[in-house]
């Protein structure tokens, strides 16, 4: 086993800069993949991602909307599904579904110079919104903040909603 893990290790070495960066998307989709069962009776699951410590960039709903006024070319970003974006979502949100087949490949598209405050539903400490945040992180993003309650908190702050 040490052997193939040896000749494995030496084969990517080899392989140029862009197939490298490609085979490391390519794993991140994969964990993405697997992190995303979720079981029919709504019991959450262990991930394979990591949690993102988030404290420091957590901001609760009054801040975030103080802080999108603020910040021109901030970018929303929802990662909720398309079902609960379409009941209402923050105004000029962008939605990357976190369990869409395409969810890594979106996110690595993103401008990485921007500055993005993520959320999904509720914010949970081991949530969508913050394995997101870890994976952008790990993309090296610079400029993201957290939505600590997520799209719930956003509602019941009394915050701007768009509705169908």
């Amino acid at each position: 086993m040490t052997n193939f893990l040896t000749q494995l290790f030496s084969f990517y070495l080899t392989m140029n800069k862009t197939f490298r960066q490609l085979t490391v998307v390519g794993f991140l989709s994969l964990a993405c993949i697997a992190a995303q069962h979720r079981p029919a009776d709504g019991t959450q699951q262990a991930s394979f991602l990591p949690v993102f410590d988030t404290i420091g960039t957590d901001l609760n709903a009054k801040q975030a909307g103080q802080f999108i006024e603020a910040t021109p070319g901030l970018v929303v970003l929802d990662v909720r599904t398309p079902e609960e974006y379409t009941m209402g979502h923050i105004r000029e949100a962008t939605n990357i579904n976190f369990y869409g087949a395409k969810f890594v490949n979106q996110l690595v598209t993103l401008d990485r110079s921007k500055t993005y405050v993520v959320h999904c539903a509720a914010g949970l400490a081991n949530g969508r919104s913050r394995k997101t945040v870890a994976l952008m992180d790990s993309l090296g993003f610079k400029n993201i903040r957290h939505l600590n309650g997520g799209f719930t908190s956003w509602q019941q702050a009394g915050q701007p909603i768009i509705k169908p």
